[in-house]
């Protein structure tokens, strides 16, 4: 035991040399797969959905239309120096194209590799609000995220693929913290920037809806208003009506059904087709989406302080809500779960109690499955695969293993925290709903 000086006990010690070793295998294996291997154009991508944001940007450089596909592939070939001939569909707000416009005058190569850079400062940034946010840890918070940060198959993903993820993820960061912080109006304002990059952050202010944090809802549509503004003066009021018609109703939904798409959503568009009751499909998506909004409203009636550790888990689920209830999931958006995996681990920390020790094995069973890269997957899948046993063994599983199994580790996070939610509050749920006869008086004053 630590004696009043703050020096460490012989358990701490072990503890202290145990976390060390973890510590630097997992900035060692990040050093070379998260940044050498990228910067040195080794990794497998070499920004394969970056190149998507660089023509954008480029084509909003050159005053053209950054949503017509067909002009987007013409404005790839004749480009002097991107890494791939083909591009795909730009699918995200202009205001990514705007902060990017000025990456995009430098050559490819360059830019990815600066882009890469920038991804470091986006992550250490999320490492260090984070682990201000979680005081249960002590002394241990940086080094437990940075571990958990280390070893997550997506991070790796991301950075080698170019994905905008890891900035939303510094911003979904920022907004707990200013929460945790009592500044609301700035935690509505980074869900608002969030959500003008990558439209399904947007779903985060629910939880300041129902916990009645008016500044933060202030704070969001502000910036909502304010970055509206500044994408209609820089890209015009077309590349709005562009994202709308072009990203939202014909290419995101057509690409449910892709290999990687771990999303409920496509699961059930997987399943549907296997079993031939494709009929179903659309009921059994909404049923899906009923359940998921629904657990989200009724755990977030009680009101809590958001300093308040169930307050954090309150706020994983949420994220977690983002995952599930988005037509697409991609393994790279599940560094979001980070966070998840986080305020979790943190609230278990704070119950201080013996029967938390199996909580933290399903935790940790979850997280290893998100964890764990492609590679390992497939390999488990093919075993399984080849002796026939699964229910619904063959072609159709065997492809989308991997995708599947991120699906069943969402799922089981999302259950296990929100039964943790419900039973943090010692006032019945029936109960709350009276409560909320106090938010039209709120809102009049």
């Amino acid at each position: 035991m630590s004696d009043q000086h703050g020096s460490l006990g012989q358990g701490e010690w072990i503890c202290a040399i145990l976390v060390t070793i973890v510590l630097v295998f997992s900035l060692t294996r990040y050093a070379v797969d998260g940044f050498a291997l990228p910067i040195m154009g080794r990794s497998l991508s070499q920004g394969g959905d970056f190149q998507t944001y660089y023509i954008a940007a480029a084509m909003l450089r050159a005053g053209e239309d950054i949503y017509d596909h067909s002009r987007a592939l013409q404005f790839t070939a004749n480009h002097p120096s991107v890494a791939y001939p083909e591009v795909q569909y730009y699918l995200y707000p202009p205001l990514l194209a705007i902060v990017l416009a000025p990456l995009s005058t430098l050559p490819y190569p360059l830019a990815y590799k600066v882009w890469v850079i920038i991804n470091q400062i986006f992550l250490a940034g999320t490492l260090l609000l984070l682990s201000r946010s979680l005081p249960m840890f002590q002394r241990w918070s940086l080094p437990i995220v940075v571990i958990l940060a280390g070893n997550m198959y997506p991070f790796y993903l991301s950075i080698d693929i170019g994905q905008i993820n890891i900035l939303i993820l510094l911003l979904i960061t920022a907004a707990f913290a200013s929460a945790f912080q009592q500044r609301m109006f700035l935690a509505g304002v980074m869900i608002g920037i969030a959500a003008m990059i990558k439209i399904s952050p947007m779903l985060l202010i629910g939880l300041f809806v129902f916990q009645r944090q008016w500044k933060a809802i202030w704070g969001f549509g502000a910036s909502l208003v304010l970055l509206t503004v500044l994408t209609a003066l820089v890209a015009g009021p077309p590349s709005i009506a562009g994202f709308i018609n072009v990203s939202l109703m014909n290419s995101i939904p057509i690409q449910v059904d892709w290999i990687d798409n771990a999303s409920p959503a496509a699961f059930l568009h997987r399943l549907t087709g296997a079993l031939n009751i494709a009929p179903l499909e659309q009921g059994l998506r909404w049923l899906a989406t009923l359940v998921v909004l629904g657990v989200l409203g009724v755990s977030s009636l009680p009101q809590r302080s958001a300093n308040d550790p169930a307050f954090g888990l309150l706020f994983g689920l949420w994220v977690l809500g983002m995952h599930l209830l988005s037509p697409i999931t991609w393994e790279h958006h599940l560094v979001w779960t980070l966070l998840v995996v986080a305020v979790t681990a943190g609230y278990l920390v704070h119950l201080n109690a013996r029967r938390t020790m199996p909580l933290a094995i399903v935790l940790a069973i979850s997280y290893a499955l998100i964890a764990f890269e492609n590679l390992t997957l497939n390999r488990l899948g093919q075993w399984q695969f080849k002796r026939g046993w699964w229910f619904l063994s063959g072609d159709y599983l065997r492809e989308y293993f991997f995708a599947d199994v991120r699906l069943v580790a969402l799922v089981i996070l999302f259950g296990f925290i929100a039964a943790l939610v419900f039973r943090s509050t010692s006032m019945p749920y029936w109960r709350h709903w009276f409560n909320l006869a106090n938010v039209r008086p709120a809102l009049k004053s």
